[in-house]
Protein backbone atom coordinates (compact mmCIF):
# COMPACT_ATOMS: atom_id res chain seq x y z
CA UNK A 1 0.00 0.00 0.00
CA UNK A 2 1.44 3.27 -1.06
CA UNK A 3 1.09 6.72 1.20
CA UNK A 4 -0.96 5.27 4.14
CA UNK A 5 -1.29 5.83 7.82
CA UNK A 6 -0.84 3.13 10.31
CA UNK A 7 -4.27 3.48 11.53
CA UNK A 8 -5.35 1.77 8.03
CA UNK A 9 -3.55 -1.74 9.53
CA UNK A 10 -5.48 -1.49 12.65
CA UNK A 11 -8.78 -1.48 10.43
CA UNK A 12 -8.32 -4.12 8.68
CA UNK A 13 -6.88 -5.99 11.68
CA UNK A 14 -10.57 -5.04 12.76
CA UNK A 15 -12.14 -6.34 10.04
CA UNK A 16 -10.35 -9.35 9.37
CA UNK A 17 -10.24 -10.61 12.88
CA UNK A 18 -14.03 -9.47 13.81
CA UNK A 19 -12.24 -7.52 17.08
CA UNK A 20 -12.48 -3.73 17.96
CA UNK A 21 -8.94 -2.27 17.39
CA UNK A 22 -7.22 1.39 18.42
CA UNK A 23 -4.51 2.42 16.84
CA UNK A 24 -1.99 3.33 19.96
CA UNK A 25 1.62 3.62 18.03
CA UNK A 26 2.07 7.47 17.89
CA UNK A 27 3.07 7.13 14.08
CA UNK A 28 1.33 10.49 12.42
CA UNK A 29 3.01 10.06 9.34
CA UNK A 30 2.26 7.82 5.69
CA UNK A 31 4.16 4.72 5.23
CA UNK A 32 4.76 2.92 1.86
CA UNK A 33 3.78 -0.73 2.57
CA UNK A 34 3.54 -4.40 1.08
CA UNK A 35 2.06 -6.41 3.44
CA UNK A 36 1.08 -10.15 2.76
CA UNK A 37 -0.53 -12.65 4.09
CA UNK A 38 -2.66 -15.83 3.96
CA UNK A 39 -6.34 -14.71 3.60
CA UNK A 40 -7.82 -18.21 4.26
CA UNK A 41 -5.95 -18.08 7.85
CA UNK A 42 -6.96 -14.79 9.12
CA UNK A 43 -5.00 -14.88 11.88
CA UNK A 44 -2.00 -14.89 10.02
CA UNK A 45 -2.67 -11.14 9.58
CA UNK A 46 -1.07 -11.04 12.88
CA UNK A 47 2.21 -12.52 12.46
CA UNK A 48 2.62 -10.63 8.95
CA UNK A 49 2.15 -7.16 10.92
CA UNK A 50 4.87 -7.98 13.92
CA UNK A 51 7.37 -9.47 11.24
CA UNK A 52 6.90 -7.44 8.43
CA UNK A 53 6.05 -4.18 9.80
CA UNK A 54 7.75 -4.37 12.85
CA UNK A 55 4.03 -3.42 14.77
CA UNK A 56 2.59 -5.63 17.61
CA UNK A 57 -1.12 -6.46 18.05
CA UNK A 58 -1.93 -6.61 21.52
CA UNK A 59 -5.14 -8.34 23.21
CA UNK A 60 -6.53 -5.83 25.68
CA UNK A 61 -9.69 -6.13 27.64
CA UNK A 62 -11.65 -2.75 28.19
CA UNK A 63 -14.82 -0.85 29.24
CA UNK A 64 -16.07 0.77 26.06
CA UNK A 65 -19.02 2.63 25.56
CA UNK A 66 -21.85 1.42 23.31
CA UNK A 67 -25.09 2.37 22.92
CA UNK A 68 -27.47 -0.57 22.00
CA UNK A 69 -31.15 -0.28 20.10
CA UNK A 70 -33.42 -3.43 20.92
CA UNK A 71 -36.47 -1.64 19.45
CA UNK A 72 -38.19 1.26 17.84
CA UNK A 73 -41.61 2.41 17.20
CA UNK A 74 -42.66 4.89 15.30
CA UNK A 75 -44.62 7.68 16.59
CA UNK A 76 -48.18 7.90 15.07
CA UNK A 77 -49.06 11.29 14.41
CA UNK A 78 -52.96 11.48 13.40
Amino acid sequence: MMGRSVEIIGRLAQLVLGDEGFDETGLTGHYDFDLKWDASQPRSLIAAIRNQLGLALVAEHRKLDHLVVDSMEEKKTW
